[in-house]
C-alpha cells in the first residue's frame, strides 16, 4: 500500500509540476495560469483503471487486464465511475462503492466469492462496511487519481 501512497505523491508533484511549467511559459500578460492539458472522462478512467490494476498485482491479484486488452462493459463502468465523482466532487468512499456496486447489479452481476465475467459474480458486491481494508482503498485511490487529474487539467 505504500508503493500507492507514493503513487498519489508522485502524481501530485507531477501535477504541480505541469501547472508551474505551463504558468513559466505563458505568453503575458495572464491572470491566472491556463490548464496544460485537457483529460476527458475516458483518459481519466484509463489512468484510473491502469493504477487499479497495479494496486492490485501488488495483492497478489492478476486478474485484470490493461485498459486495451480490458473489456468494453469494464472500460465503461470505470468511466461512469469518473463521472460519477464529477457529478458529486464530495463523494465518500463509501457512496463510489454503493454506485460501483449498483451499476454492476444492473449490468446483471450478483455476489459470488470469486470474481469471474463468465458467471459475473464478483465478491465486492457487499456493502461497504463488509469490504476487507484492501478492497475500501481502491475507493480511496480511485477518488485521489480522479480528483487529482481533473483538478491538473482545469475541468
Amino acid at each position: 500500500m505504500a508503493d500507492f501512497l507514493l503513487l498519489i505523491a508522485l502524481l501530485s508533484v507531477a501535477a504541480g509540476l505541469g501547472a508551474a511549467l505551463c504558468y513559466a511559459l505563458r505568453p503575458f500578460p495572464v491572470v491566472a495560469p491556463p490548464p496544460c492539458f485537457v483529460l476527458r472522462d475516458d483518459h481519466i478512467a484509463r489512468i484510473v483503471h491502469e493504477a487499479n490494476r497495479a494496486y492490485c498485482i501488488s495483492l497478489g491479484d492478476f486478474s485484470h487486464r490493461s485498459w486495451q486488452n480490458t473489456s468494453p462493459e469494464i472500460r465503461a463502468t470505470t468511466i461512469r465511475g469518473v463521472r460519477y465523482l464529477r457529478a458529486n466532487p464530495s463523494a465518500t468512499p463509501e457512496q463510489m462503492h454503493e454506485n460501483w456496486k449498483r451499476d454492476k447489479v444492473a449490468q446483471g452481476w450478483r455476489y459470488g466469492p470469486k470474481k469471474c465475467a463468465e458467471a459475473k459474480t464478483h465478491p465486492c458486491i457487499v456493502p461497504y462496511c463488509e469490504l476487507p481494508t484492501e478492497q475500501r482503498f481502491k475507493d480511496y485511490l480511485f477518488s485521489a487519481i480522479v480528483r487529482l487529474t481533473v483538478a491538473a487539467s482545469g475541468r
